[in-house]
């Protein structure tokens, strides 16, 4: 009988964790509006300033990564019409995913530097993909700004700019990956992302583990899988950094 059940809410992430794929907002929010379902997106990775433009009904964003940006405190956001918030409040404030004075503080204050922060990061990690792009133990990059990219076009027509993630994959093992992610000066061992510092999250901490083949096949995520945040550091410290560790981890 489920099939019978009409569809009441698209949940959709852009660019999604942790290998980038760039949801086609527009035509998720074009058939679910024709079905009368809500869409809900999950805008962290894009950041505030992306995806405005088309009718979401609910952003989800984690205020824990660039809204803070500083990775001193937890928070979550949802942005939504006035009629849709009246409805959640009550579970919400039940539920408790309610601010501490402080916390909101940190974020407001943390929200002041956002663009800036943002675009730089953004801007030094588009080198940063190129870098691992051209590395020869690399065997594939995931950056929507990369043309490589298979949903770059997409992620052009939709975006201002394509994120501080790079995502990419070792011609290696969990073995090699960790000797990577622990070679590494600039990068913090972090589960984070959008923090002042850069961060790394080698495959063993990338989860999936109990994915079966065909689950494994369509995350993307396997044994040589690697995700950096991209940070505020100059890129040509990054990049050194990146081309010793990857000497270290696979000679």
């Amino acid at each position: 009988m489920l099939d019978q059940v009409p569809t009441q809410l698209v949940v959709c992430e852009s660019p999604t964790n942790p290998v980038t794929k760039i949801a086609d907002i527009e035509h998720l929010t074009e058939h679910a509006r024709r079905a009368g379902a809500l869409t809900v997106l999950d805008n962290t990775f894009a950041g505030f300033h992306n995806h405005g433009q088309y009718p979401i009904d609910v952003f989800l964003h984690s205020l824990t990564k660039y809204a803070s940006g500083h990775g001193d405190v937890m928070g979550g956001a949802i942005i939504a019409a006035k009629p849709l918030i009246a409805a959640m409040r009550k579970d919400v404030v039940t539920i408790g995913p309610t601010l501490d004075p402080h916390a909101a503080f940190l974020i407001q204050r943390g929200m002041r530097t956002y663009f800036l922060r943002y675009d730089r990061q953004c801007a030094t990690a588009l080198q940063v993909a190129r870098f691992l792009e051209k590395d020869r133990r690399v065997r594939r990059v995931f950056h929507p700004g990369l043309e490589s990219h298979p949903q770059h076009a997409l992620a052009r027509r939709q975006m201002s700019d394509f994120g501080a993630v790079v995502t990419f994959e070792l011609g290696a093992g969990l073995a090699e990956g960790d000797r990577f992610a622990e070679a590494l000066r600039y990068f913090a061992i972090c589960a984070s992302l959008g923090s002042t510092e850069s961060l790394v999250m080698p495959a063993r901490l990338l989860g999936g583990n109990e994915f079966d083949e065909a689950q494994r096949t369509m995350s993307m995520i396997n044994q040589g899988t690697v995700r950096l945040s991209i940070g505020l550091e100059e890129p040509e410290d990054l990049i050194s950094d990146l081309a010793q560790a990857l000497d270290q981890a696979i000679p």
